[in-house]
Parts: C-alpha cells; structure tokens; sequence
C-alpha cells in the first residue's frame, strides 16, 4: 500500500486519494500521506478522503490533518447499538434497560475492541461476561458456552461473519436464543450464506444491526438501487452487494467535494481539503435516508450515522426507528 501511494504521488503527481480500502493498508500509508517529505510538517500533505475502514483511528485531525473516514467508525456503532437498547429496552427485552444483562462476544483485535470499548461506555444495562477470540481461532465453542453460562438477555456479536456463524450455529444447536444485535460487518447475504444448512437468514431471524447504506436484498425493489444495478450493468460493473453500493455512496460523496472545490475555483490539494471540511449534509443516493456526510476541520467523519433495523426470514430488514442515530 505504502508502495502504491509513493507511485501516485511522486509519479503521477494525483491531487487526491480518495476511498482507500482496508485498515492494514490504510495504515501503511497514512504517514506518507500526510507527510509525504517526511520532515515532521504536514504542509506537503495529500488529500486522503473518505478511507473505507471502520477504524476509529481516522478520525485525528491533528495527527492526520489530510486523511477522513467514510464509513461508521467501530467505536462509534458501539455507542449506537447501545442507544438503541437503553432507549428502546422495554420493547426490545421486556424489561426497563437498568434490568438488561448484556454479553459480549469480540474478536481481539482494534476492531473488536473498538466495538466493545464504545458499547461500554453508553450501555446503561448490566454487562455480566465479554469473552475475546483470536482472528485465526478455529472453534470459539468455549468462550460460547461461557457466554450461555451467563445467561444474558442480550448478546452483542462485535464480530466478522465467520464467527457470527459459529455464533449463531450454537445457539441453535442449544436451543439458546438470546436477543442479538451484531456489527454492521456481518453483511446479511454473507451470513444468509454461511447459514445456508439452518435455513439461511431464518437462522438469524429476529437479529438487530445496523445499516449505514441500503442492502441490495431488503432495498431491491427502491429507485435508488435499481439505478445503482443498472450502472452496473451497464458500465461492466461487479456483481450487486453492499460493498458496490457503499461504493457508490462514497463515489457520489468525492463528486460533492470536487464540486466544491471546482466551484470555488481551487481544485489545489489544500482546496480539496477545505472543500472536504465544508462537506455539510449531504445525501448520497445509496446510503440510509438521512445518514448524510457532513465534515469539518474537527471532525473527519463523513457518515455517523446508522439505521437499526430487524432482519426478517425472508431475507429483508426491517426498519425499527424513524431515522438514523448518531453520535454527533
């Protein structure tokens, strides 16, 4: 990745980089970026907008003056899905939320531990176990069954589908079923497929996450992404997922930015970078109605915002509130 950048901006001399994909990579890079002569003064810097990683790391103007996030960072889905229980618990559980027993399964790594940091510090319930796995475990069955053994009402899976899988795959070989609500990194078709053998997304029927864009299988039939099929097709695009419509709310987002630097006549790097801290509420076609981008030069974060919604066993989700929750 480091390589990459180094070639685009010494060579090819871009004027931005936008939708950098990945946090290992982004990770490799984001020093060079900022500071391409490496002399400890960021005024060389290069726009490096609306990474796509959750990390929450992006969000520092002032160690990466050049460098924005684009999807919901992990800290703050925490904080989200948290909201959504200590408002809504009575519903959701039964039970006023001071009486909620929470546990959590998380995988060891930024990732997880941002999720579980953030849910954390919101959650007005009771946690009674976290229980952390390694990114290449082959069999978390005990820190499951630990988790049984708590006998919790709610469990938060701040984990990848492979793992969410296992999860839901013990629950159901148990007769244990808790009410779950799980990262947004558990795409639904991607965990429908793994769980192919219980029945697909009825072995997750009933599980709370959250959306940040539309999902090519509960939206289908919306405009928005009927147009975004028939780009694909019709400019030799990849299949339909959540990550070509996250891609294309991110493509609409760095359109808004060029145009605003392009209106105000300075398409410079540093005018880019002042027209990304300008960004406010924009609507990008794809994402969630009302989880619109808005930026500034202390915040960094292009979409906060999360819809929280039901998956049904046919596939679609439903929308549990009015509007998105956010953390701003």
């Amino acid at each position: 990745a480091l390589e990459k950048a180094k070639k685009l901006a010494e060579q090819d001399k871009v004027v931005a980089f936008f939708g950098n994909l990945g946090t290992s990579a982004v990770t490799g890079q984001v020093d060079y970026i900022n500071d391409p002569n490496g002399d400890g003064n960021p005024a060389d810097g290069i726009p490096h907008l609306l990474v796509l990683t959750g990390a929450g790391k992006w969000n520092n103007p002032q160690k990466w003056p050049w460098t924005t996030s684009f999807v919901p960072a992990y800290p703050d889905e925490g904080k989200i899905l948290a909201t959504f229980l200590n408002e809504n618990a009575q519903s959701f559980v039964g039970k006023p939320v001071s009486q909620v027993k929470a546990a959590i399964l998380y995988q060891n790594d930024d990732f997880g531990k941002e999720e579980l940091e953030g849910f954390r510090e919101v959650f007005r319930g009771q946690i009674v176990t976290t229980q952390a796995y390694e990114v290449a475990a082959a069999d978390i069955s005990s820190q499951l069954a630990n988790l049984r053994a708590a006998n919790p009402d709610v469990l938060f899976l701040a984990t990848t589908p492979a793992f969410a899988a296992q999860s839901f795959k013990f629950m159901i070989g148990n007769n244990w079923r808790p009410k779950v609500i799980m990262s947004y990194v558990n795409t639904p078709t991607t965990l429908a497929e793994l769980l192919k053998d219980l029945g697909g997304y009825r072995a997750f029927a009933g599980t709370v996450s959250g959306f940040f864009t539309l999902d090519p299988v509960a939206d289908a039939e919306r405009p928005e992404i009927k147009e975004h099929k028939r780009i694909l097709e019709t400019y030799g695009g990849p299949p339909l997922s959540r990550i070509s419509i996250s891609a294309q709310a991110l493509a609409e987002t760095a359109v808004q930015i060029l145009k605003i630097a392009c209106e105000r006549g300075d398409m410079t790097r540093r005018g880019i970078m002042d027209a990304a801290e300008s960004i406010k509420d924009f609507q990008p076609s794809t994402a969630i109605p009302g989880s619109t981008v808005t930026m500034s030069k202390t915040d960094h974060r292009a979409l906060q915002g999360l819809m929280i919604v039901e998956f049904q066993p046919e596939g679609t989700a439903k929308w549990l509130l009015k509007e998105p929750l956010f953390t701003r």
